[in-house]
């Protein structure tokens, strides 16, 4: 087994609480036990954030080199493009160490405000560019439960029982006045 892996063991549970008074101290230690979890995750976090920084330094110049690689090897080649690509009729050219292509994208729609354009077509009578989304609705569906217990391929599953502790937890105020 590796160093950086540890081993967790399932404990047994123990001293289960025999009356309220047991019952408060064991959320209270759930409480502090979670709080000190989280001041692990967040010393892991602290070192995780100073190595990415550190490796983050030392790629940026790397960054600028390849960008300044790049640019300059696209420019040598939309400048010769014509003679690399037979006058167009290639759209990858060979290197000895690599290759460069020429792609054209598909194209695409985009759309700023989809209200708009949707409200413009309908104006225009351009209904033959706008669907209907036509999908079952769960909130209405949940209001008859019997009547949808009828349709099959659809389940109406109930509300299932979840068991939660939530210790008291105070947060402190910001450091302004009130």
């Amino acid at each position: 087994m590796s160093p950086a892996k540890t081993k967790r063991t399932t404990n047994a549970v123990s001293n289960v609480p025999q009356n309220r008074d047991e019952m408060t101290a064991v959320i209270m230690e759930i409480g502090e036990t979670r709080r000190q979890i989280a001041r692990v995750e967040a010393d892991m976090n602290d070192e995780l954030a100073a190595i990415k920084a550190k490796h983050e330094e030392r790629a940026d110049p790397l960054r600028d080199k390849l960008s300044n690689l790049e640019t300059a090897a696209q420019m040598y080649a939309e400048a010769n493009r014509d003679q690399l690509t037979n006058m167009g009729k290639l759209k990858t050219v060979e290197f000895p160490s690599g290759k460069v292509a020429w792609r054209l994208k598909p194209p695409s729609i985009r759309f700023r405000a989809v209200k708009d354009v949707v409200a413009q077509m309908q104006s225009l009578q351009l209904g033959r560019f706008l669907r209907e989304k036509i999908e079952p609705d769960k909130e209405a569906m949940l209001k008859e439960p019997d009547v949808v217990a009828t349709i099959k391929g659809v389940t109406v599953v109930s509300g299932e029982e979840s068991f939660a502790i939530e210790p008291f937890e105070a947060g402190l105020q910001s450091g302004e006045a009130a």
